[in-house]
């Protein structure tokens, strides 16, 4: 099990900039996957302060030690903060630390690093990064390939044919991840990654050839560092006395670190099997029909297999491409991920929600997050570099938020948003809006706003518009609705 990263990997990983060069790294490690951005230490508050984390310093924060007048103050807090023993203390956007610090950074024996990438891509990267490398790990006899993107892990005795198989699907333009050795990491509670030791990564050993060099051999794209384990396979002998299941009426997994493998192309053999059962007792019993009467029930019967078999492979394709091409989301999920970007009060409000669900480990999302337009541009943006992290690490979902200014101390465009919101529940209370403006020329106001309708609503697109635009003008005569209609993600 890795349970440490050195430091010194960490700054080649991540390239950052070594500030305190006299500072020896060869004897520093990291052991926490998360991070921290010391926002209330810089204030003075050290309770219940994760020291033992990487020490991010963004914008927000390195404003607030500018703006610091008292230099009393801020060495006081400088002097606590290293005395931690922290692993190292990273500055993005390269942003420039103060000489004071750097200098009792070096007597500390603390190491200060830089970066140029913006704090939230910084974060998303070296968590993600973190993450696997300290993951807990174990290693199995095995081959692991990458099949049209579905980690398959290919196990069995010695012997059996496990890499002569994995050159075949390399040879029809597979990529090969680990031979022989398969270091199994649980990133997740419900994502597997597999890699190859250092010593046999890229190289497949061949009974009757020898080793392998697959990368110099087939090109660059014939391999990957790592996969998602997504699809075990155990290949054994032949035994003509065992039973075999055909069906797989009942799910099988494999358990790695706690985690289950399961699969679609599994359920697919299955349906295949169930298919050719189906088929054969429907001709059994045909012909004990047309034996014992003289019903002729061979077209009845065919069309039956027929149409069982159309329906059968339908779904087994459905199954079996569903993680392939995405998943709708939960409207639970969809939920629980609105919540957590609204936790911060500096955004009022999100719309336009995107979700792209490729299975566990692979799920994307985008959403634009209202927040004040008279807020500091700067200031907005590291609130939306909070949600992005929320979301990342309590729902282990990469997430992308798009920042959309709202005028909230116009008393005239609040009146005009919040008399549009009532007409707007009033045609329908499942009804809502987002994006409101106002364009006010010399005689009429044009509302411009979304409509966010669920699907499947009993009201046409065109007949709300109509409702609410006559609704608003009623009681507006001076206002126009331009209205533009956008349907519920979670319908």
């Amino acid at each position: 099990m890795a349970n440490k990263v050195e430091l010194k990997t960490l700054v080649e990983k991540m390239n950052l900039k070594n500030l305190t060069p006299d500072v020896d790294l060869s004897d520093k490690d990291v052991e926490i996957p998360d991070i921290n951005r010391p926002a209330l230490q810089l204030t003075g508050f050290f309770e219940h302060f994760d020291s033992e984390r990487v020490q991010i310093i963004g914008y927000v924060e390195y404003t607030f030690l500018e703006k610091m007048t008292d230099e009393d103050k801020k060495k006081r807090i400088y002097e606590t903060l290293l005395s931690y023993k922290i692993p190292c203390l990273i500055f993005c956007r390269n942003l420039p630390p103060e000489k004071m610090l750097l200098e009792m950074a070096e007597k500390a024996n603390i190491p200060v690093f830089q970066t140029e990438k913006k704090t939230s891509e910084f974060t998303a990267e070296i968590i993600r990064w973190l993450n696997v490398e300290l993951a807990p790990c174990i290693s199995i006899h095995g081959v692991l390939v990458d099949v049209y993107g579905v980690g398959v892990l290919i196990m069995g005795e010695s012997g059996i044919g496990k890499s002569e198989a994995a050159l075949e699907l390399i040879k029809r333009g597979h990529r090969l991840v680990s031979d022989d050795v398969v270091e199994i990491r649980r990133v997740s509670d419900e994502t597997l990654v597999g890699s190859a030791p250092d010593i046999t990564r890229h190289f497949i050993e061949l009974r009757g050839i020898g080793i392998v060099d697959v990368k110099a051999l087939f090109g660059v794209l014939s391999v990957r560092e790592t996969q998602n384990i997504d699809l075990v396979i155990t290949l054994e002998e032949w035994n003509k006395n065992k039973e075999y299941d055909r069906l797989g009426l009942e799910e099988e997994y494999t358990e790695y670190l706690g985690n289950k493998v399961d699969s679609a192309a599994m359920k697919a053999t299955a349906t295949d099997s169930l298919s050719d059962c189906v088929a054969t007792s429907v001709v059994l019993i045909g012909v004990l029909l047309t034996l014992f009467s003289d019903i002729n029930i061979d077209g009845i019967a065919g069309v039956v297999v027929a149409v069982f078999v159309i329906l059968a492979g339908f779904g087994a394709a459905k199954d079996t491409l569903q993680p392939l091409l995405g998943q709708p989301p939960t409207k639970e999920f969809v939920q629980e991920l609105e919540n957590i970007v609204l936790q911060d009060k500096h955004i009022i409000g999100v719309h336009d929600l995107i979700v792209h669900n490729y299975g566990p480990g692979r799920v994307y999302a985008s959403l634009h997050a209202e927040v004040p337009a008279n807020m500091d541009m700067m200031e907005a943006h590291d609130y939306i570099d909070m949600a992005e992290r929320r979301v990342e690490k309590r729902m282990k979902c990469f997430i992308s938020i798009h920042m959309d200014p709202v005028v909230t101390d116009d008393e005239v465009i609040n009146h005009l948003r919040k008399m549009t919101i009532a007409v707007v529940k009033s045609v329908g209370e499942e009804l809502d809006i987002h994006d409101f403006r106002t364009v006010k020329g010399p005689y009429i106001t044009n509302l411009i706003f979304d409509v966010l309708v669920p699907y499947n609503y009993h009201l046409s697109d065109d007949e709300i518009k109509k409702q609410i635009q006559k609704k608003i003008t009623e009681k507006q005569s001076e206002c126009r609705a331009v209205i533009n209609i956008d349907k519920s993600y979670t319908g």
